[in-house]
């Protein structure tokens, strides 16, 4: 038995197969959305992103253009994710 089909096995059922690897696969894609949206902001604006957009010291524009952005993009491809990945029948 391989070590994917003792893993597969470990779990009890296909819907919790699915929940773990949604998971991860979102873990994931969250890092590479934010740093994406930050190479944008960068090219776009030529400033680096807010680090901290309750920070006083970052214009409110700013700090909501941020804030929308990031949210909005990351729940997006959260949810794209979640409608479309499934992991196949295991006969």
């Amino acid at each position: 038995m391989s070590l994917l089909e003792r893993i597969i096995d470990s779990f009890d059922s296909e819907e919790q197969l699915n929940s773990w690897i949604i998971g991860g696969v979102t873990m994931v894609s969250a890092v590479l959305v934010r740093r994406i949206i930050e190479f944008g902001w960068k090219r776009a604006t030529h400033q680096d992103p807010p680090k901290d957009p309750s920070d006083r010291d970052v214009s409110l524009r700013q700090a909501l253009t941020w804030t929308l952005l990031l949210g909005v993009t990351s729940s997006l491809v959260k949810l794209f994710i979640q409608r479309n990945m499934t992991w196949g029948n295991r006969n």
